[in-house]
C-alpha cells in the first residue's frame, strides 16, 4: 500500500520500498523514488476562437504542492481571456486530506473556492469524505438583450465508511452520503 500511495502524487513516476536486514532485531528501510518533471503546460482547444492555455509546477520548492495557472479564452464571451489560478496541498499535516482553492475569473463568470478530500487510500482506510464550497457571480439573460448578474454559493459534503469483509480478497462494502446544496 504504501509504494502505491507514493506513486499517487503527481510528481512521482514509481516508488519502490526495500528492507535491507541488519541484524536479527533490525532492518533499513530505503525508498527509491522516479520523479517526474514538475514544470509543465497544457493546451485545450475547443475551436479556433476559444481553447485554454495552462502552466503548472506539481512539486513548488520540493515540498509536493502545486501551483497552476490557467488562461481560458473565448471570442463569443465577454472578458475573454480570463484568468484562473490553483493551489493544492496534499496530505496537510500527516492527515491524508487534500486541500484545494482555486479562483477563476473571465469568460461572463468569476469563481472561487476551496475544497478539504480524504480518499479511501487502502483497504483498512474506514473513512473519506469531502467539503467543497465555492461562490459563483456570472450573469444570466432574460431576454435577448437584458442582462441579470446572478451570484450563488455552491456547497458539497460527502462522507464514506467502508467495511472491510474479507481480508484476502480485499472485499469491502463501501457506504456513503452527499448533500450538495
Amino acid at each position: 500500500d504504501n509504494e502505491r500511495i507514493i506513486r499517487q502524487l503527481p510528481f512521482i513516476d514509481d516508488a519502490r520500498i526495500i528492507v535491507v536486514p541488519v541484524s536479527d532485531s533490525e532492518a533499513d528501510i530505503v525508498v527509491l523514488t522516479k520523479d517526474v518533471y514538475s514544470l509543465g503546460g497544457s493546451y485545450s482547444y475547443k475551436g479556433l476562437k476559444a481553447g485554454e492555455v495552462s502552466v503548472f509546477e506539481k512539486n513548488i520548492f520540493g515540498i509536493g504542492h502545486e501551483f497552476g495557472l490557467e488562461i481560458p479564452y473565448n471570442s463569443k464571451k465577454p472578458d475573454s481571456p480570463g484568468f484562473g489560478a490553483y493551489y493544492i496541498a496534499d496530505n496537510i499535516a500527516k492527515s491524508f486530506i487534500n486541500l484545494k482553492v482555486e479562483y477563476r475569473k473571465g469568460l461572463g463568470q468569476e469563481t472561487y473556492g476551496f475544497s478539504l478530500i480524504r480518499k479511501l487510500l487502502s483497504s483498512s482506510t474506514k473513512y473519506s469524505g469531502g467539503i467543497t464550497v465555492q461562490q459563483v457571480y456570472t450573469t444570466v439573460i432574460v431576454d435577448s438583450i437584458l442582462r441579470q448578474p446572478l451570484k450563488y454559493n455552491l456547497q458539497d459534503y460527502w462522507l464514506n465508511r467502508s467495511f472491510l469483509i474479507n481480508e484476502e480478497s480485499v472485499t469491502r462494502i463501501i457506504i456513503g452520503a452527499r448533500y450538495i446544496n
